[in-house]
């Protein structure tokens, strides 16, 4: 028992470490770093990548805006693996002062300026040598202007056309069929009858036509 309780302590003093979640602050995650089963090594065979609500960013072209919080994530999350970020970002609920966590799909916040790295190191067994991914790195930007909103003209008010004044004698109302004038004529008893003009000149037509055949 007491072997073992040696080993492991001597183990943990050299930094030399089976698994990579296992590394001290003061270790170095690094090829060529010491571990348990020779050192580490660089790999492709996983890869880290941030992503900005769901959309992955690609590294070495695609900016952070300063103090934007991004999404830290691995290709493959099986067996033991270990994240370390680098260029001032943090990560939360991170160890290592927010440098490294063992978790997947990590919420990073990003520094003010400057050039943000990210990688990670796994083992695939307690006797497997320790790989490195390849490094992601985003350098600060900013993101594209939001134009203002615009706002819909407001379409001026329509009036009514006032209609023209009608010249004097007309109306704007239809005007109904002339009726016929009433004309007073004296009658054979001294009085005045009421015919129309258009009575006087039947008995008119009726008159010259009588004197004519007469």
């Amino acid at each position: 028992m007491k072997a073992v309780t040696v080993v492991m302590l001597a183990a943990s003093v050299a930094g030399t470490v089976a698994y990579p979640s296992y590394l001290a602050c003061s270790a170095d995650l690094v090829v060529g770093g010491v571990g348990m089963n020779g050192p580490a090594i660089s790999s492709t065979a996983r890869t880290v990548s941030f992503s900005r609500d769901g959309t992955p960013l690609v590294c070495g072209t695609d900016t952070y805006v300063p103090g934007e919080v991004l999404t830290l994530s691995i290709s493959s999350a099986s067996n033991k693996y270990l994240f370390e970020v680098s260029g001032g970002a943090s990560i939360s609920g991170g160890s290592c002062s927010g440098r490294r966590e063992d978790s997947n799909n990590l919420s990073v916040t990003m520094p003010s300026t400057g050039t943000v790295g990210a990688w990670a190191g796994w083992a695939e067994g307690s006797s497997a040598v320790v790989k490195i991914s390849a490094l992601c790195e985003l350098d600060s930007g900013t993101l594209a202007p939001t134009a203002p909103p615009t706002t819909a003209p407001t379409p001026a008010p329509t009036v009514a056309a006032t209609p023209s004044p009608l010249p004097a004698g007309f109306t704007a109302s239809p005007t109904t069929n002339p009726t016929a004038e009433l004309v007073p004529e004296p009658n054979v008893d001294g009085g005045f009858a009421s015919r129309t003009a258009a009575g006087n000149l039947s008995i008119l037509l009726v008159c010259g036509l009588s004197a004519y055949f007469l």
